[in-house]
């Protein structure tokens, strides 16, 4: 763990040499291509580089995260409107945080927070960082890697 803040994630992150960063506040930094770009298309098109070039799915590497130690924790925003072009996405079948619970969350302590609606979502971002901070303990650094 280490302070927030732009700059000060970047520098932690050329201190440990690791690969990438990321801050409690939904910030992920590489440390390669564009160096702590944290641009939330630039982080979706970099997993999606990583994930056409991995060996494995994104449910198997999933399950080597949690395996290592790994808690991945989930926030869910209903919509009462699916998707037009893709009304799985936003309302699969038993519900979406239900999709999270089973597919999405693991390690100790997982959990998924909901979002009633768009208009909550502040007050569940909230939440889920209170539980997350809550449930961390004093601050450690792990580290995982998925080969």
């Amino acid at each position: 763990m280490a302070a927030t803040g732009h700059s000060l994630i970047k520098a932690k992150l050329a201190e440990m040499g690791a690969p990438l960063a990321g801050e409690m506040s939904g910030h992920i930094f590489f440390a390669d291509g564009y160096y702590g770009f944290d641009d939330a298309v630039y982080v979706a098109v970099r997993l999606l580089d990583i994930l056409s070039r991995a060996r494995h799915s994104l449910a198997e590497m999933r399950d080597q995260l949690v395996a290592q130690g790994v808690t991945i924790n989930g926030l869910v925003i209903l919509s009462e409107t699916p998707l037009a072009w893709n009304p799985d996405h936003t309302n699969p079948q038993g519900g979406l945080d239900n999709y999270y619970r089973s597919h999405v969350v693991g390690g100790t302590g997982a959990f998924v927070i909901v979002a009633e609606n768009f208009a909550s979502f502040g007050q569940a971002i909230i939440k889920k960082l209170i539980a997350e901070i809550a449930s961390s303990g004093p601050a450690q650094v792990r580290h995982a890697s998925v080969r």
